[in-house]
């Protein structure tokens, strides 16, 4: 595979967690036609537009370049995939991984519907999206999150994007993620390790900052058939009332009949 078209690949692998490529043309402020070359490969950016791109997306500019299973050298001269200095955590990362398991073979990359308590508002629940991606030896994720406004404009009230990698030990699994929306608030979500019998359907508790207030509560993990597209699903997202006739009765079940503190 050319250099080009390696740059192209990944460039498009590192775009797709995001809504739309328009997005990431207006956070790296680009035009959209030039950005369509770069995704097909007709050309490379300069150095200054390549930083933007990569500062837009959170990654190394290195990794762009390199295949998912090519090694590459740190500057303190240890072996790291480029998976994991995509993740922006190489230093936690290279010890981590000698104690938790970064495969998490029992929770397969797809798309996933994240169901969790609006803070403060009894009845009502927040659904978001998370996307698990297998990322070379390692799995990371994105939680997609839309507060829509209750005007007539179509503009969104607030949204949110956690980003970031997943792990495990014997008994849980944690999602560890940023907010790439400002104030950039950091996010963990922890699950029980599955047993092979949960069909899809996960649950556990999430810990987050709203403002000033420290979250904690309980949410629900449950797969999305692989027929469904994307966008489609993002299309779902926002705040939904706990007797909306399409929301799953195990999610009522899980998160109505439990303490959500």
């Amino acid at each position: 595979m050319s250099l080009h078209s390696k740059f192209a690949a990944n460039l498009r692998r590192k775009c797709a967690d995001f809504g739309s490529i328009a997005e990431v043309c207006r956070g790296v402020g680009i035009n959209r036609q030039q950005f369509n070359k770069y995704l097909a490969g007709n050309s490379i950016p300069n150095s200054l537009t390549l930083r933007k791109i990569c500062t837009f997306l959170e990654i190394q500019e290195q990794s762009l370049f390199f295949d998912e299973e090519a090694h590459v050298t740190n500057t303190n001269g240890s072996k790291e995939l480029p998976g994991f200095l995509h993740g922006g955590l190489p230093g936690f990362l290279t010890s981590a991984r000698k104690h938790f398991d970064f495969h998490v073979q029992d929770l397969p990359a797809g798309c996933y519907h994240c169901y969790f308590p609006l803070h403060n508002v009894p009845g009502m629940l927040v659904r978001s999206l998370v996307v698990i991606r297998q990322e070379g030896k390692q799995k990371d994720f994105v939680r997609l999150s839309v507060f829509p406004s209750s005007g007539k404009t179509s503009r969104p009230l607030a949204k949110g994007r956690h980003k970031g990698i997943i792990f495990a030990n014997e008994k849980e699994v944690y999602f560890l993620g940023v907010n790439r929306y400002p104030p950039g608030q950091l996010s963990l979500m922890t699950l029980e390790r599955s047993d092979g019998t949960s069909n899809g359907f996960f649950t556990g508790m999430i810990l987050t900052r709203g403002g000033k207030t420290l979250i904690s509560s309980r949410f629900c993990l449950i797969y999305a058939e692989q027929q469904r597209n994307a966008r489609n699903l993002v299309r779902e997202l926002g705040i939904i009332h706990e007797s909306d006739a399409n929301l799953e009765s195990v999610v009522m079940a899980t998160l109505f009949s439990k303490s959500t503190t």
